[in-house]
C-alpha cells in the first residue's frame, strides 16, 4: 500500500512539476512578445482632408465609445481574473499626454501597438486592420479635438490564464500586434452602399467575437455568454429575416423576444445609417460562405 501511495505521490510531483514549467514558459514567451516593437510603415494619414464630424459618427457606430466612453476617458475596467486585467485607455490629451500624433493613433487602430511599437493588450485592432485610410484619418481628427477628461489609466496587463491561452494559440488576439499583418499595403475606398461588398467591409467588427467566420463559440469573459454563431451559410441567424436584425439592432431584441447580451454591442450598430446596417445583412445573408479566408 506504501509503495503506490508513493508511486502516485510521485506522479503528483512529476504533474505539478510540469505544469510548472509550462506556466513559466508561456510568461517567458509572452513577456518576450509584450517586449518586441512591431514597425509601422503606413503612409501618412490624409489628415488634410479629414473630417472629424464623419470620424465622431465612426466613433460612436463602430464600438469606440463602448469602451473608451462618450467622453474619450476610458470607461471600460474589467478584472477578469487570472486571465487579464483591463482598463481602456484614456484617449484625450490627458491620457495621450502630447505622445500620439495622427499616424502614430493610425497605428494603435490598425496595428495595435503603444507609441513605443510594443503590443497592446486586448485592443480589437485586428477587426480595424484593414480600414481604409480615409475612415482612419476622420476618426483620429475627432479623436484629437476631444477636450481632457478624466484620469490616466494603468496598462492591461495578462495574468498566468491569459498567458497561457496565449501562448497555446486559444486567445492569440489578446496580444493583437502578435497576429496582424504590419506590411503597409493599400487598402482601397469603399463606397458606402447597401451591398455585401461594402458590408464585408463593415463585418470586420464582429469578427474579434464572432470569430474570423462568423461561426461564433468564444468566450468573451467572466459571466458573459458565449458568442453567437450569425454565419447564415453554417446555421446561424437561422429563420430570420432582413426585418428580424434590422430591430434587433435598434431594440436589442431577438426575433423571439429574447434580449441581446449587453456585451453585443447592438446600441453602436443602431446608430449606423440605415444603409450600413442594410450592407451589413447583405453580407451576412449571402448563399455562401462568409469564410475566414476573407
Amino acid at each position: 500500500m506504501n509503495v503506490w501511495v508513493k508511486r502516485a505521490a510521485l506522479a503528483g510531483l512529476v504533474l505539478l512539476t510540469l505544469a510548472g514549467g509550462f506556466v513559466a514558459i508561456a510568461w517567458w514567451r509572452a513577456d518576450l512578445a509584450m517586449a518586441r516593437t512591431y514597425a509601422v510603415r503606413d503612409a501618412p494619414l490624409p489628415m488634410q482632408t479629414a473630417d472629424a464630424a464623419r470620424g465622431r459618427y465612426l466613433y460612436e457606430t463602430r464600438g469606440c465609445s463602448d469602451c473608451h466612453g462618450a467622453d474619450g476617458s476610458g470607461i471600460m475596467q474589467l478584472d477578469a481574473g487570472p486571465v487579464a486585467q483591463i482598463h481602456a485607455a484614456n484617449i484625450t490629451p490627458t491620457g495621450l499626454a502630447g505622445r500620439y500624433d495622427a499616424d502614430r493613433l493610425g497605428a494603435v487602430i490598425r496595428h495595435g501597438v503603444h507609441d513605443d511599437g510594443t503590443t497592446l493588450v486586448f485592443m480589437p485592432s485586428m477587426d480595424w486592420s484593414q480600414m481604409t485610410d480615409n475612415d482612419v484619418a476622420d476618426l483620429v481628427a475627432y479623436v484629437l479635438q476631444m477636450p481632457p477628461a478624466g484620469k490616466v489609466h494603468p496598462r492591461s496587463t495578462l495574468g498566468p490564464l491569459g498567458r497561457m491561452l496565449w501562448f497555446t494559440g486559444k486567445a492569440a488576439t489578446l496580444l493583437p500586434a502578435t497576429v496582424i499583418d504590419h506590411r503597409p499595403r493599400t487598402r482601397p475606398v469603399i463606397a458606402m452602399s447597401a451591398s455585401a461588398e461594402y458590408g464585408k467591409y463593415l463585418v470586420a467588427m464582429c469578427r474579434g467575437c464572432h470569430g474570423r467566420d462568423l461561426t461564433g463559440g468564444i468566450d468573451l469573459g467572466p459571466g458573459e455568454p458565449r458568442s453567437a454563431n450569425i454565419n447564415m451559410a453554417r446555421g446561424g441567424l437561422a429563420g430570420w429575416q432582413q426585418a428580424d436584425f434590422m430591430q434587433a439592432m435598434h431594440s436589442g431584441r431577438r426575433p423571439d423576444g429574447r434580449q441581446l447580451a449587453d456585451i453585443m454591442p447592438w446600441r453602436a450598430i443602431g446608430k449606423m445609417k440605415q444603409t450600413e446596417r442594410e450592407a451589413i445583412w447583405a453580407y451576412l445573408s449571402r448563399p455562401q460562405d462568409t469564410a475566414a479566408a476573407e
